[in-house]
């Protein structure tokens, strides 16, 4: 599972929340299966300073080729929600 957190999230109560979430429901299953939960790495949301050289040549670029102002919103690139 590939969790993305973005600004102002708490990653590490996020993190503890979903597990509870999971084991939770995994109880109401009655399983015989075993549930392991490892998490490899977190951490905070990146975010870009719209002010930096390389957002500003981007930002020309936009105004150069297509004549309107960038759109500057908080998304993640394209991740496949369940990897391997």
């Amino acid at each position: 599972m590939c969790i993305r957190f973005v600004a102002n999230q708490d990653h590490e109560r996020l993190t503890q929340l979903f597990e509870d979430f999971v084991r939770y429901e995994f109880a109401k299953l009655h399983s015989h299966n075993n549930l392991h939960l490892t998490v490899n790495s977190h951490g905070p949301a990146w975010m870009g300073d719209p002010r930096d050289c390389c957002f500003q040549a981007a930002a020309r670029a936009i105004r150069s080729e297509w004549g309107v102002e960038p759109m500057y919103i908080q998304v993640r690139p394209t991740q496949p929600p369940v990897t391997r």
